[in-house]
């Protein structure tokens, strides 16, 4: 077995366990299956060089219609591998745009086909021996289509893929538990590592701000409602602290920033941001959003940053007690 054998063969191996992976979780992540179109697509063009390999024999005639509708097969259906994981990333947004890409891959499936014919993207010859075509890096990844058209004999292009491919996924899942699903903010999980990696490192001073929004619990405006004011209220204090902090969930209706710029005045400038785009989001609606804020800051963080995260806490329910005698 030659070496390209072996790679693609290991491909095969890493594609079905990345299959593997992405069907535990297709129950609870739909988006998943999209995943796993993509990793069949790319394993059935990994078998269309596999069957390359038994019918490339030079000067069997015979082998010649096979070995070029293999190859029709491969560069038609690559580029549809990232249609697929598109629109694994996107999901159920950019639907529209996602239907535009079926135009250039309908595009590259014809010109497939045509280099049957013309040789445009590879040839076989009647002697059947294949050789890349004119517009060949048209339709691979530039950097491998690079490698293969400078060390022909090196065909890492496919395996390559399926490595990344594998990678990706795993990228993406420790992603999907580091940040939450709802407001797309850092999770609990990674605000509490984040305080032990600056406690354990940082030299400087730190400050931690706490937000709570107000009347959430009671229900009043249903599910719905109190998910669309965590969502806006995770994007407000996103876009307000940009630059200053990390955002986080850190529970059911309870944010987090933690900042490492020095002197508070940062802090103070972007609560009174916040305060204005809350003023600004609250103009024509019908459910209002409230924050209750708290904060602290420490000159030097080491050691005691999660007795400053307590005290955050401690000044942010006080103002919440705050609020709510000013309501009565």
């Amino acid at each position: 077995m030659n070496a390209t054998l072996e790679l693609d063969v290991l491909s095969v191996v890493l594609l079905i366990f990345a299959i593997a992976l992405a069907s535990r979780s297709l129950q609870g992540k739909p988006s998943n299956r999209w995943y796993i179109l993509a990793a069949v697509t790319l394993l059935i063009v990994i078998g269309t060089e596999l069957f390359a390999y038994r019918v490339d024999d030079i000067g069997v005639s015979s082998q010649v219609a096979p070995h070029r509708i293999t190859n029709v097969l491969g560069f038609g259906l690559s580029p549809i591998v990232c249609y697929f994981l598109f629109r694994y990333i996107s999901h159920t947004k950019y639907q529209q745009i996602s239907k535009w890409l079926f135009l250039p891959f309908s595009i590259n499936g014809v010109l497939s086909i045509l280099s049957y014919f013309n040789g445009w993207y590879f040839s076989v010859d009647p002697l059947n021996v294949y050789r890349r075509g004119p517009f060949f890096a048209l339709a691979t990844p530039i950097v491998g289509a690079a490698i293969q058209i400078i060390s022909p004999p090196i065909l890492t292009l496919w395996p390559g893929i399926v490595l990344s491919l594998l990678l990706f996924y795993l990228f993406l899942q420790e992603q999907y538990y580091a940040f939450d699903v709802l407001t797309g903010l850092r999770n609990r999980l990674t605000f509490m590592r984040d305080l032990s990696d600056l406690q354990r490192i940082c030299k400087g001073p730190t400050t931690i701000l706490v937000c709570d929004v107000n009347e959430l619990k009671k229900d009043t405006y249903g599910h719905t409602s109190g998910d669309d004011l965590l969502v806006h209220a995770g994007g407000l204090l996103e876009r307000c602290f940009r630059g200053v902090g990390k955002a986080y969930r850190i529970g059911g209706d309870e944010f987090a920033v933690i900042s490492t710029k020095g002197e508070p005045l940062e802090i103070e400038r972007s609560l009174s941001l916040l305060e204005s785009q809350i003023k600004l989001y609250n103009k024509n609606k019908s459910v209002p959003l409230s924050l209750a804020t708290g904060w602290s800051w420490c000159e030097s963080c080491g050691g005691n940053l999660f007795n400053t995260y307590v005290a955050t806490d401690n000044n942010m329910y006080d103002t919440k007690k705050k609020m709510k005698q000013g309501r009565r």
